[in-house]
């Protein structure tokens, strides 16, 4: 069985007001749309990675985000032998 792998890289900047900016990153079913792994939930500035490990699908990420800057970059896939 093969895993696909593949990782999230996520920053969040320029807050308007301290304690104000929120981001949460969702991946989610791109046939059916229902949500899958919920990779980021952050408030304030910050930054980092997130993996993804599952079978082989579509994709779509949902991002909910307010009063913040925020950019993501996904990383290429890496499918790897499974036990």
């Amino acid at each position: 069985m093969n895993i696909f792998r593949w990782r999230v890289r996520w920053k969040t900047s320029n807050e308007t007001a301290p304690g104000k900016g929120h981001f949460v990153l969702t991946v989610n079913s791109a046939i059916s749309g229902r949500p899958l792994a919920e990779l980021v939930r952050h408030d304030g500035a910050g930054e980092g990675l997130a993996d993804v490990n599952d079978d082989p699908r579509l994709y779509h990420m949902v991002i909910d985000s307010n009063d913040i800057d925020w950019t993501v970059t996904v990383e290429e896939p890496i499918v790897t032998g499974g036990q």
